[in-house]
């Protein structure tokens, strides 16, 4: 569904046929190739397209241009008269209406993959050029690449959440009781589920391959073309260079790849992308650039967007209540709280497990040099003072901690011996003598005054 746009698109995306504009030649292929598929006739409509594919390539334009009418082709195969040459499409949003066929994701995706098999260069692209082949023809055709490999994932993702919706409903309506609450095409879900997985893990590695061949290629083609001036194209009059015919890889992932498909594609699956084959990191500032460039309001979040879009009905009406109910009982418990002791609502409390006669943990067994002074401190705090025990216990002499007898040769100092100086010194102990050997003298240098013939003494 379109969303409300608060400015208008930007001028290369094609919300409606025009046939006479800039990429006419393209589309007058594409809507060929939606003509007949809406006939009936998948390999006229597999030829129209590969050869709007070709005309794309044929001269310079928009490196994206092909995929930026994919939309609008999508729209096109509707069944309805809002289909054909009358159709209409949202802003890079692929739209699956009620009127479209049944196996149009499936066409699409033929389309799609072969296209894929006409690139030049295969699944593995080179890092440069080949011979005979211009930088410019080869980051034209990389890019183009880029885009239909991303249009399968767009595509893979649309109808991901289309059959999500739908087993989702009837997996709710067929879901009972002795069930467990399960459907029974959970097994059904999980293969489709791991078919639209392997789908986009194949489109955006192919698309990350493409992508990483022709990022320092688009540089170089900038800095090509601002060397040749108005011989290269994409150069204008004044010198300077179209951002969507020369962009900077950031130019080009920010003016032309993110707008194209950050509506349809989750934006983890590009920033996995990116950083992973590019080393370029991006974030969700970047996705609100591009639906800005979009003409595009700020996307909502997802919690506001839930509760705004989803009807009240009876059952959640009802849980509602009484979730409320009981949040209004929580609040009056949390302030009747204060009100009691502690004590009282600690339910692995020792002290009140033994006065409502319960069984607790018994107490710690102290040692008896720590638990006496302890106790005896405890009693004389508890004992008030003008009690007959808090007297006796003044009277009684408290009992003094043991002491360890010491015997007093240890706390004397030894008596002077008398002909202990007769005694031969101990080999290990230091001596002082007077005969100490000390460093001698060194001679004193000073001038020989005497040498000299005006010495003042002679």
């Amino acid at each position: 569904m379109e969303e409300a746009s608060t400015a208008q698109a930007p001028a290369w995306l094609p919300l409606q046929w025009d046939l006479e504009g800039e990429t006419g030649d393209v589309q007058q292929l594409l809507l060929a190739a939606a003509e007949s598929l809406r006939k009936n006739q998948p390999e006229e409509a597999k030829v129209s397209y590969a050869k709007a594919f070709s005309k794309h390539l044929e001269r310079p334009r928009m490196h994206l241009a092909f995929s930026a009418a994919f939309p609008l082709f999508f729209a096109a195969l509707r069944e309805g008269s809002e289909g054909g040459d009358k159709a209409s499409c949202g802003r890079a949003q692929l739209v699956l209406c009620g009127d479209h066929s049944t196996d149009v994701v499936s066409c699409c995706r033929v389309l799609l993959e072969h296209v894929q098999s006409m690139s030049k260069y295969g699944e593995e692209p080179p890092a440069s050029p080949p011979d005979g082949t211009s930088r410019l023809d080869f980051v034209h055709e990389l890019c183009a690449q880029v885009g239909v490999s991303l249009d399968l994932v767009r595509v893979a993702c649309v109808q991901w959440r289309r059959k999500g919706r739908t087993l989702k409903a009837s997996s709710s309506a067929v879901a009972t009781p002795e069930s467990g609450g399960r459907s029974q095409d959970t097994p059904q879900t999980e293969r489709r589920g791991d078919e639209f997985r392997s789908l986009i893990l194949k489109g955006t590695e192919r698309a990350g391959r493409f992508l990483r061949s022709m990022q320092a290629e688009m540089e170089e083609l900038q800095g090509e073309a601002k060397a040749r001036g108005a011989d290269q194209p994409g150069v204008l009059e004044d010198g300077t260079l179209d951002p969507l015919l020369l962009p900077t890889f950031g130019q080009f992932i920010d003016q032309q790849l993110l707008p194209l498909y950050v509506r349809d594609i989750q934006m983890k699956y590009l920033e996995e992308t990116l950083e992973h084959y590019c080393g370029c990191p991006i974030d969700s500032e970047d996705e609100q650039k591009a639906r800005q460039l979009l003409g595009l309001a700020a996307k909502p979040r997802k919690r506001l967007l839930a509760s705004d879009s989803l009807p009240p009905t009876p059952g959640s009406e009802a849980n509602r209540r009484t979730k409320m109910t009981n949040l209004e009982g929580s609040i009056q418990q949390l302030i009747q709280a204060p009100q009691r002791k502690l004590r009282v609502q600690m339910t692995n409390s020792v002290v009140e497990k033994r006065r409502l006669g319960l069984s607790a943990h018994a107490d710690l067994t102290l040692p008896r040099d720590i638990v006496t002074p302890l106790l005896a401190a405890r009693r004389r705090e508890e004992t008030p003072f003008h009690t007959p025990e808090r007297k006796r216990s003044r009277r009684v002499p408290q009992t003094a901690l043991p002491t360890h007898r010491v015997s007093g040769a240890l706390l004397r100092s030894p008596e002077a011996s008398e002909g202990l100086e007769d005694l031969a010194p101990s080999p290990v102990a230091w001596r002082r003598s007077g005969s100490t050997a000390r460093p001698e003298q060194t001679e004193e240098l000073t001038a020989d005054w005497s040498v000299m013939p005006d010495t003042p003494w002679r």
